[in-house]
Formats: structure tokens, sequence, C-alpha cells
């Protein structure tokens, strides 16, 4: 349960972050800086989800028992 709770958040902070990467024009310091922000938070989820090993039961296998 914690596990799939740590993996949402992660998610949905990568999701937030990929948006604002994608939408954000930087024509000003403050956007600029924004979207730089967006780049460190993807490579901080990244990170995390490799270290805390949240990606070993991603998709969809037959035969094995969903958590």
């Amino acid at each position: 349960m914690p596990k799939r709770v740590i993996r949402k958040a992660i998610k949905a902070l990568a999701v937030t972050a990929g948006l604002v990467f994608l939408f954000v024009l930087p024509n000003t310091f403050a956007e600029l800086a924004l979207f730089a922000g967006s780049i460190v938070v993807l490579l901080v989820c990244l990170f995390l989800w490799h270290l805390l090993d949240l990606g070993e039961d991603d998709g969809f296998w037959p035969g094995k028992p969903h958590e």
C-alpha cells in the first residue's frame, strides 16, 4: 500500500513537471527558471523511481497476481 501511494505521488509530480516543460515558453527569466526547474524535477522523479525500485511490477503480465 505505501509503495503504491509513493508511486502515484511521483507520477503526479512528474506529469505536472512534464506539462510545465511542454507548455512554458521561456521568454522572461522567471519563465526560464520555471522551465529549468521542471527539468530538474523530472530528473529527480526519475532518480527516485529507480532508487526506490518502483518500476519492477509495471505493466501487465498474464498469470502474475496483481497487488
